[in-house]
């Protein structure tokens, strides 16, 4: 399990769609505090806006792990191809069960116990 918070972030031009985060976090913060929102920085998960022009994609860090990126879009076309998406608007009803699908992924990414290529048989 993972001891700390994790966080989140949201890459979006618009300013409402980041407070839309901003605020689901501080409401779902009062039932569970695994979630933390960052208005910058690195984040565990960045909730990159599709609809935007030119989306903007987390940045490697030195030291850090990707971020996992969650397509966010009013265009059901632009999210059916991300591993991890989330239809405008968001609301908390299907952001909880993303957030734990995302957290239990965060647990698992870098176990190595786990194939990461399923057809591979060892031994």
């Amino acid at each position: 399990m993972i001891p700390q918070a994790l966080t989140l972030a949201c890459t979006s031009s618009k300013e409402q769609d980041r407070l839309v985060f901003k605020s689901l976090m501080g409401i779902l913060g009062t039932t569970s505090s695994a979630w933390t929102y960052l208005a910058e920085g690195y984040a565990d998960v960045v909730f990159v806006d599709l609809d935007d022009e030119k989306p903007v994609y987390p940045q490697t860090q030195p030291g850090k792990p990707l971020s996992v990126v969650v397509g966010y879009s009013v265009d059901a076309d632009k999210l059916k191809h991300q591993v991890f998406a989330l239809k405008k608007p968001a609301r908390a009803k299907e952001l909880l069960p993303l957030l734990n699908s995302l957290q239990e992924h965060l647990e698992h990414k870098n176990d190595l116990t786990i194939p990461s290529m399923p057809a591979l048989r060892l031994g």
